[in-house]
């Protein structure tokens, strides 16, 4: 499931259970895009909740997640923040696109999947 959501109050709602990649990211950023489309190829494969924020309408949201560069993407595992694992390593965020082989066996390792 892909969700852009419209309020505050929605994400933080959509992180509370389960398993969760939020993408930070814009309408106008190419890589955001192909995120997006690599996202909706995956989604029915992986037992992960895709939340999209707009850094546009979202700004302080993004600044709480100390965002400064997009797309960037946060993994939560019923609600909690935990980190991607990473070829062995752990990272709190992921930056940029990413090729969608390499997106699907990092979130099967993040999540356990």
């Amino acid at each position: 499931m892909i969700v852009e959501i419209k309020s505050e109050e929605e994400f933080n709602q959509l992180i509370k259970d389960g398993n969760v990649v939020v993408e930070f990211g814009a309408s106008w950023c190419g890589p955001c895009q192909v995120m997006l489309r690599i996202m909706k190829s995956v989604e029915s494969d992986l037992n992960v909740k895709f939340v999209k924020v707009d850094v546009d309408k979202f700004g302080e949201l993004a600044s709480k997640y100390l965002v400064s560069n997009i797309p960037s993407f946060f993994a939560c595992k019923d609600g909690q923040s935990i980190s991607f694992k990473v070829n062995g390593k752990d990272e709190l965020n992921l930056l940029g696109a990413i090729q969608e082989d390499d997106f699907v066996k990092i979130l099967k390792d993040t999540f356990n999947l």
